[in-house]
């Protein structure tokens, strides 16, 4: 049969017998294993064993997380970029704000493989046209910036 551990603060089922008996999982008390010794058996409700699949989705879960933080940053890197250029040329940035145009992977000058955003802006030069401008960067880092000479009129 089982084994228990008298001192408990979590209780572990043993999946092969299913019984009454149960393994008691105490603070700092480590687990004894079944008598069939498969450890892989033990089903503890997340309190000693994550099944694989819940360690997937926590991982997608930390790269969602992180992508997001590291779009956030990006982001900004750009807005800070166009207001710069801006600023540079005596333009005048609207709507204060950059839009992503694309993601995609690229590589640095390293060869190693980066985030490649570009954003894109909106400008004025007199304050009654709109002209668009981009800002390209690997991974946090401007790469490219361009501030077209088109007229864009709105209708």
């Amino acid at each position: 049969g089982c084994a228990k551990v008298p001192t408990a603060s979590k209780s572990i089922r043993c999946a092969p017998c299913s019984g009454p008996e149960s393994l008691r999982l105490a603070a700092g008390t480590p687990l004894q294993a079944h008598s069939n010794d498969d450890a892989t058996s033990l089903r503890t409700g997340g309190a000693a064993f994550v099944p694989g699949t819940e360690i997937l989705v926590l991982l997608a879960i930390g790269l969602g997380v992180w992508f997001w933080v590291d779009t956030l940053n990006a982001r900004e890197a750009g807005m800070a970029a166009a207001r710069e250029a801006c600023r540079a040329a005596s333009l005048q940035l609207l709507d204060d704000t950059v839009a992503t145009a694309s993601v995609r992977l690229g590589r640095n000058d390293r060869g190693h493989v980066v985030i490649r955003r570009v954003y894109q802006f909106e400008y004025s030069d007199t304050g009654d046209n709109r002209r668009n401008g981009s800002v390209t960067l690997l991974g946090s880092r401007v790469v490219m910036m361009s501030i077209s000479p088109e007229l864009v009129e709105l209708v």
